[in-house]
C-alpha cells in the first residue's frame, strides 16, 4: 500500500443498502474510491505502468460520474458520501 498521508480504510457493508447490494450509488462510490486508493500506490511506485494509469484515470471517471448523479438527485448522501471519503469534489457547469 501507498504511504499516503489521508489513507482511509473503507467498510464497503457500510455503504450498501441492504445485506446483498452491489448496484447503489453509495455503495459503487465506496467501492471504486477503495480501489482508486489502491491504483494510486501502485502506479507511484509503477510509474512506467501504463495500462495501470489509464485504469486509474478511467476509476476516477466513473466516480466523477456517479457524484454528479448523486450531487443531482440525493445532495444530503452525496454530501456524507464526501466527507466520510475524503474525496475533493468540484463542481463543474
Amino acid at each position: 500500500m501507498a504511504k499516503d498521508k489521508k489513507q482511509i480504510q473503507i467498510d464497503l457493508s457500510t455503504y450498501a443498502q441492504h445485506e446483498q447490494d452491489c448496484g447503489s450509488s453509495s455503495y459503487q462510490v465506496a467501492k471504486l474510491s477503495k480501489e482508486i486508493q489502491h491504483l494510486t500506490g501502485h502506479c507511484t511506485t509503477h510509474k512506467k505502468d501504463k495500462s495501470a494509469i489509464r485504469g486509474l484515470v478511467q476509476k476516477v471517471n466513473d466516480r466523477k460520474k456517479l457524484l454528479k448523479y448523486l450531487h443531482r438527485v440525493d445532495f444530503p448522501l452525496f454530501q456524507k458520501l464526501i466527507k466520510e471519503l475524503n474525496i475533493r469534489y468540484r463542481i463543474s457547469s
